[in-house]
């Protein structure tokens, strides 16, 4: 019992952790579009944009695996 119970506050604090770098990021690209700082996209660019956003997600989400041991 008392190795669920760690195990859960480990999953707590990790979960907490991903909230504050996603929040992090989310002020950053708000700030960025505030100064103006962004690129444009056309639909012909849509495709490729999304893969590459899935790509870095992808090896994002392997480096915090990585990391938390996991």
């Amino acid at each position: 019992m008392r190795d669920a119970l760690r195990l859960l506050q480990e999953q707590i604090v990790f979960q907490k952790l991903e909230l504050e770098a996603l929040r992090r990021d989310v002020r950053a690209g708000l700030e960025a579009l505030e100064q103006g700082d962004f690129d444009e996209y056309d639909a012909d660019d849509i495709q490729s944009l999304a893969e590459d956003i899935k790509a870095r997600g992808r090896e994002r989400l392997a480096a915090l695996a990585r990391n938390s041991g996991g």
